[in-house]
C-alpha cells in the first residue's frame, strides 16, 4: 500500500460521514480491503453518520463492508450513535461489533492499536 515506502502493520479507518461523500466512504473501505489483501490488519469504526453504512442492503458501500468482514476485517459501530439515529441492531450487517464507550474506545485504538489512521 502506498508508494512512499512507509511500513505499517495495522490500519484504522474511521468513517464519520456518508451522505454527500458516499464515494469517500467507499474509497476508505476499499483501502481497508487492500490492506487486508496485503497481509495487514484493518479495522473500521463507524461513528456519527457513518453508522448508516452498516445497514443490510443499503447500497454499494455496505456490500463492500460485508466483503471486508468476510476477509477478516473487523467493523465496530458506535452503539450510542446508532441508537441516536434510530437504527435497530437487527438491521445491521452480520459481524458488526458494538461499542458502548465510543470515544474511550476510539482513543484507545488510535493510541494503542492502529499504526495508521484514516478518516472520512
Amino acid at each position: 500500500m502506498g508508494d512512499n515506502g512507509e511500513k505499517f502493520d495495522s490500519l484504522g479507518i474511521v468513517i464519520m460521514w456518508t451522505g454527500k461523500i458516499q464515494d469517500m466512504a467507499m474509497h476508505s473501505v476499499e483501502m481497508g480491503l487492500q490492506a487486508l489483501d496485503n497481509g495487514k490488519e484493518a479495522e473500521i469504526f463507524l461513528i456519527s453518520d457513518g453508522v448508516w453504512i452498516m445497514l443490510k442492503n443499503s447500497g454499494h458501500v455496505s456490500e463492500r463492508l460485508e466483503n471486508f468482514i468476510s476477509k477478516g476485517g473487523r467493523v465496530y459501530a458506535s452503539d450510542e450513535h446508532a441508537r441516536g439515529g434510530g437504527l435497530p441492531k437487527d438491521s445491521a450487517l452480520d459481524g458488526i461489533e458494538w461499542v458502548e464507550d465510543t470515544y474511550g474506545f476510539l482513543v484507545d485504538k488510535i493510541m494503542e492499536s492502529w499504526d495508521r489512521v484514516i478518516t472520512c
